[in-house]
């Protein structure tokens, strides 16, 4: 089983590759089709990275996902 951690980087990963290839953040049920998650778990790990400084989330914006400079 995939540890909840790994989920989450690979998460992060796949958000970061994705706006590198096409220049803007993947949908949730982009995210969860790429890293073979269920869709309502990537809220959960949106939070996470969010929660973290990873991620900045805009409410009631589609597609709203920006990634923030450590």
């Amino acid at each position: 089983m995939v540890s909840n951690n790994h989920t989450t980087e690979a998460v992060y990963t796949f958000i970061k590759q994705y706006m590198e290839e096409w220049g803007l953040p993947p949908s949730q049920r982009e995210i969860a089709d790429g890293c073979y998650i269920a869709r309502s778990a990537v809220v959960r790990h949106l939070d996470k990275l969010e929660a973290q400084g990873r991620i900045a989330l805009i409410p009631g914006k589609s597609r709203g996902i920006r990634l923030l400079k450590k």
